[in-house]
């Protein structure tokens, strides 16, 4: 790995860190998609979901004709509760 001789341990460690913290991030972003991919087909309603789309990272998702947008950090909650929401699903 080239990156580590350019690099103090401190700041290999703190990228590393990161790059877990963005997997992490991203997998609960994916099981989120996962859930309401699911909840779409059990309605029989359309689902789609576009990365490009968005803005600063986030995702656009189309569940039936309803649209809104996911944010690309963790989602928590209170989040969760206010994306299904907008979709029409709580």
């Amino acid at each position: 790995m080239p990156f580590l001789f350019d690099r103090t341990r401190e700041q290999h460690a703190h990228s590393i860190l990161d790059y877990r913290t963005f997997l992490s991030d991203s997998l609960l972003g994916r099981r989120f998609i996962a859930e309401l991919s699911h909840e779409a087909k059990l309605r029989g309603l359309s689902f789609r979901v576009e990365r490009r789309r968005g803005k600063g990272g986030h995702a656009m998702i189309w569940l039936g004709d309803r649209v809104t947008t996911l944010p690309s950090r963790e989602i928590d909650p209170k989040t969760a509760r206010k994306i299904r929401k907008s979709l029409g699903l709580d």
